[in-house]
């Protein structure tokens, strides 16, 4: 067992082991939408981790954290006709997810840190649905791709179109004074 995968068992605390239906007959805008909404959800769930996966940079931090899901969580796609959305406790102690799995555990790790990324969605046709998601961050002019389920760290496959979203920034609000509302906006989309 690695240093970090001790660490992992030591502090993503254990899920919670619920199961809700966020949309019948849902879609692939759907699918995006609940990816966005439970990324800042599983922040708390890597926040112990997230430090001990900190490396001299961002670039390697980010192939630590690459290294550490490709070892230690299994590739598996969802069963046809559904989509599971898992916070990263629950895949963590599941041991399996697919590429929304890998994102949003590793964009939590990454938000804990404080390093921008951003979720790009893709389609490999010119027309069809949007059909993988991985992590980019932008890192002195360059891209760093983040996507586990290529062989290799810092790899993309080309696609035909894009969809990235900046992960935004969460506030919770309570006991300032009027006219303190810091300016705040939603997720932006970047093509």
């Amino acid at each position: 067992m690695s240093y970090l995968t001790d660490m992992a068992n030591r502090y993503i605390p254990p899920p919670a082991n619920v199961k809700t239906l966020k949309k019948k007959n849902g879609r692939t805008h759907d699918i995006i939408q609940v990816i966005l909404s439970t990324a800042p959800k599983g922040l708390d769930d890597t926040a112990a981790f997230a430090p001990y996966v900190k490396r001299q940079s961002v670039f390697h931090t980010c192939m630590a954290l690459w290294h550490f899901i490709k070892r230690n969580i299994e590739y598996q796609t969802d069963p046809l006709g559904v989509q599971y959305v898992q916070t990263p406790s629950y895949t963590w102690y599941r041991g399996r997810g697919d590429c929304k799995s890998y994102s949003i555990f590793i964009s939590t790790v990454l938000r804990n840190l404080g390093i921008d990324h951003l979720l790009r969605f893709v389609k490999f046709s010119n027309s069809g649905e949007y059909t993988h998601v991985y992590v980019v961050v932008p890192n002195k002019g360059q891209l760093i791709i983040m996507d586990d389920v290529m062989p290799g760290f810092n790899q993309e496959k080309p696609y035909k179109q894009k969809k990235d979203y900046k992960m935004a920034e969460i506030y919770q609000m309570s006991g300032i004074g009027v006219g303190e509302i810091p300016n705040i906006q939603g997720p932006k989309l970047f093509d």
